[in-house]
């Protein structure tokens, strides 16, 4: 019998791969992806890159260029992207059917959190008054 532990990582890769939508990368490779909701976002403290942006009026990051909050942007950008990609995974000790983050394209890379974070919809508020 399937501990708790087991039972419980079997049905959020189920939510995963029933929530996961087929996405064309800019180098031609589809993958399966979701979206993050707003509370995996709160857990990061975090807001949509473009609309934290207006909302600080701010660089994109929040961060004030130190080493911890560069290392901290990073960080949370690497789990957007391994929450994100459903197939093939991510991480970065890869077992088989997964793939290290480094060796993601640098335009699929910012294409993923683009679309993760919903850079374009943040855009279309731009015509808003503040």
């Amino acid at each position: 019998m399937a501990s708790k532990e087991q039972q419980w990582r079997a049905l959020g890769q189920k939510a995963a791969e029933s929530e996961a939508q087929d996405l064309e990368l800019p180098s031609g490779m589809v993958i399966r992806a979701r979206r993050p909701g707003p509370a995996l976002l709160a857990q990061y403290a975090r807001l949509p890159l473009t609309l934290a942006a207006k909302v600080n009026e701010d660089s994109l990051d929040a961060a004030d260029g130190s080493t911890g909050d560069l290392s901290n942007f990073a960080e949370f950008l690497r789990e957007i992207l391994v929450y994100c990609v459903v197939e093939p995974g991510i991480s970065t000790t890869p077992a088989p059917g997964q793939i290290h983050p480094r060796e993601i394209p640098n335009g699929d890379f910012e294409f993923i959190i683009g679309w993760a974070l919903r850079r374009e919809e943040a855009a279309s508020l731009e015509s808003f008054r503040r």
